[in-house]
């Protein structure tokens, strides 16, 4: 079967193009929102890295360990205060309950 001069994946290299183009906004966006936090270039192209790289999506959880290991800025103090608030409003029901 010939094709006569057009490449048989002539779509998906469009939508692979798309993705690139894609990723590379992300990139943008994600270095311009997060410019201003770090002093260091090499830090900011790694956090930047990590969150465009496709290993990170939107149901993907970030430890704490993992955030801090890839050089944000967090804090996991947890003040006595909320405690205090959430246990004034304790749930009537339990959060899940299993059907059988």
């Amino acid at each position: 079967m010939r094709f006569q001069g057009r490449g048989f994946f002539t779509h998906e290299k469009r939508i692979c193009d798309g993705w690139y183009d894609l990723r590379k906004l992300m990139r943008m966006v994600a270095e311009e929102m997060m410019k201003d936090k770090f002093k260091n270039k090499d830090d900011l192209e790694k956090i930047v890295n990590n969150l465009v790289s496709g290993k990170m999506i939107h149901c993907y959880p970030i430890s704490a360990s993992e955030a801090k290991s890839s050089g944000l800025n967090i804090n996991t103090d947890f003040p006595d205060g909320v405690h205090e608030f959430m246990n004034l409003y304790r749930s009537a029901n339990r959060s899940v309950e299993y059907l059988s």
